[in-house]
């Protein structure tokens, strides 16, 4: 097996991971990458140069396809082969396995219940205007539980953003692509 790096590693593995790459120009590419919160866009020069390396990698290890463009000359179209199907999967299982996004995951279900509630408590302080201040009251603790709640999944949205945490469970996939030799 070799191992090979590749610029713009974390964009390129939240396209693969998240898109399904059919006839896409590299213009596709270039309009996700440059959204990115984690990039410095002052060098947007160096940023398209790095693309087109990865995009290039990609195509020579076998994980994109290149056809030129019948409309356009100087444009080519890329499609994912089953390399990246397969590495697709792998990542979604890395994701799924990581103990974080469980932890998110049932913090999200927290937070949707907990939304759910307060709807709630409105339309009973509605209907009930005597017990006003008790259901105020209650509603209160469920907003202070709700904010408290969406500070735990910020926490671990960050956290999952650094990559830390997906280089200790599985570096190979964070920094480095496998192909077969």
């Amino acid at each position: 097996m070799m191992r090979f790096n590749i610029p713009l590693a974390d964009q390129f593995l939240e396209i693969i991971k998240n898109y399904e790459i059919e006839d896409w120009e590299a213009k596709c590419f270039w309009e996700i990458i440059r959204q990115s919160d984690q990039l410095d866009s002052s060098n947007v020069k160096s940023l398209r140069e790095d693309m087109y390396a990865a995009i290039k990698l990609l195509s020579k290890n076998d994980y994109l396809v290149a056809q030129r463009s019948l409309f356009k000359k100087k444009s080519y179209l890329y499609s994912e082969t089953q390399k990246i199907k397969e590495l697709r999967k792998q990542l979604i299982n890395n994701e799924e396995k990581n103990p974080l996004n469980i932890q998110k995951n049932q913090l999200n279900k927290e937070l949707k219940f907990l939304i759910k509630q307060a709807e709630f408590i409105d339309e009973l302080s509605l209907s009930y205007p005597e017990l006003c201040s008790s259901i105020k009251k209650y509603k209160e603790e469920i907003v202070s539980q709700i904010d408290f709640c969406k500070v735990k999944i910020k926490t671990i949205e960050n956290i999952l953003k650094i990559g830390c945490v997906a280089q200790c469970i599985n570096p190979q996939l964070k920094r480095t692509l496998t192909t077969k030799t």
